[in-house]
């Protein structure tokens, strides 16, 4: 049986850390969810225990997307202008990839 559980900010930011496939060096870092396709706070993201473990799960509601599915620009929208400026190299991409509003 999984529960939801509250960290310390720091215990968070490790976790986070440890199991993120991009980096997070805060947590008002914002990502994007493959699962739910949104942009979110990695300070949102949930963290719940099961079977002794800490697991990590996207910020949005009702979207259970994991680490793995959380990238730094909406890669695999093709139209967002996040994903065409990465693809162009263009400054903005490169220099703020993830570090933006929430829409």
């Amino acid at each position: 049986m999984s529960e939801y559980v509250t960290l310390p900010d720091e215990e968070k930011l490790a976790l986070l850390q440890a199991h993120c496939l991009v980096p997070v060096p805060s947590l008002d870092r914002t990502l994007w969810c493959l699962h739910c396709e949104l942009q979110f706070s990695v300070r949102q993201a949930r963290v719940y225990r099961r079977d002794g473990q800490l697991w990590l799960e996207c910020g949005t509601p009702n979207c259970d997307g994991s680490p793995i599915d959380w990238a730094e620009y909406p890669w695999w929208d093709e139209n967002h202008p996040l994903t065409k400026a990465h693809m162009e190299g263009d400054e903005y991409g490169q220099q703020h990839n993830g570090d933006h509003d929430l829409d």
